[in-house]
C-alpha cells in the first residue's frame, strides 16, 4: 500500500473508487506536459482529486475525452508526470477525439482495465488487436464510432483477438459470442479497405 501525505494508506481498491482526473472539454492537441499548466475539471465528478506527496494526483482514472488529441505518443509520460501511482491506472477514457493510430504507449499500464476509444478516427482493424491484446487486464473497451465499426465482421474480430474483454461498446460479450467461430480473415482483407475509406470520409 501507499501513504498518503495525511498518513493514511492508499490501497488499490480505494484508489479505484476515487473520482476520475478530468481534463475533458479542454481543447487539446497534443500529450504533452503542457497539460500540466491546464487545471482539471470539477464541474462533472464534483471532485478535483488532491495531491500526494510527489505533487501529483491521488487517482487511478483519467478523462481526456472531448479534446483534438490525434495522436496517443506521448501518454506514459503523461501519465506518469501527471497520476502519484501510475501504474495503477485503471480508467483511460479518451474518446471523441482525432486520434487515427494507437501506439505502444497502450501496453505500459499493467493495471488498464477500462479503455475508452469510441468516436475517433481509428481505420486499422489490426493495429487495434495487436497494441490492445497483449493487456491482459483489459476488461471494457469502447471503438464504435470509429471507421473499424463499418469493418465485416467487425465485433467477432475484435473478440477474437482480444479475447480478455468482458465487454465491447458497452454491451456485455455473451457466451454465444465467444463460442462462434472466427471471422474469415480473407473475406476482412479482401473487403475491408474500401469500406474503411467510406467510413473514413464521413468522419472527416
Amino acid at each position: 500500500m501507499a501513504k498518503t501525505p495525511e498518513g493514511k494508506h492508499t490501497g488499490h481498491h480505494e484508489l479505484k473508487q476515487i473520482p476520475p482526473l478530468d481534463y475533458s472539454f479542454k481543447k487539446l492537441e497534443l500529450l504533452t506536459e503542457d497539460i500540466l499548466r491546464e487545471k482539471p475539471r470539477g464541474s462533472r465528478t464534483k471532485y478535483i482529486p488532491r495531491r500526494g506527496s510527489n505533487e501529483r494526483f491521488v487517482t487511478a482514472s483519467i478523462w481526456l475525452n472531448n479534446n483534438r488529441i490525434v495522436s496517443v505518443d506521448g501518454l506514459h509520460k503523461l501519465i506518469n508526470a501527471l497520476l502519484e501511482y501510475p501504474s495503477r491506472l485503471t480508467w483511460l477514457d479518451l474518446s471523441f477525439n482525432r486520434i487515427e493510430f494507437l501506439s505502444k504507449d497502450l501496453k505500459k499500464f499493467p493495471s488498464l482495465r477500462i479503455l475508452y476509444l469510441h468516436g475517433n478516427r481509428i481505420k486499422d482493424i489490426k493495429m487495434v488487436a495487436f497494441m490492445l491484446g497483449v493487456i491482459s487486464t483489459l476488461r471494457t473497451l469502447t471503438l464504435h464510432g470509429n471507421p473499424i465499426d463499418a469493418t465485416p465482421y467487425y465485433r467477432n474480430y475484435i473478440l477474437k483477438t482480444i479475447p480478455q474483454l468482458m465487454s465491447l461498446d458497452f454491451v456485455m460479450i455473451t457466451m454465444s459470442e465467444r463460442l462462434a467461430p472466427a471471422p474469415p480473415h480473407n473475406l476482412i482483407n479482401e473487403r475491408v479497405e474500401k469500406m474503411l475509406n467510406e467510413k473514413s470520409r464521413e468522419v472527416y
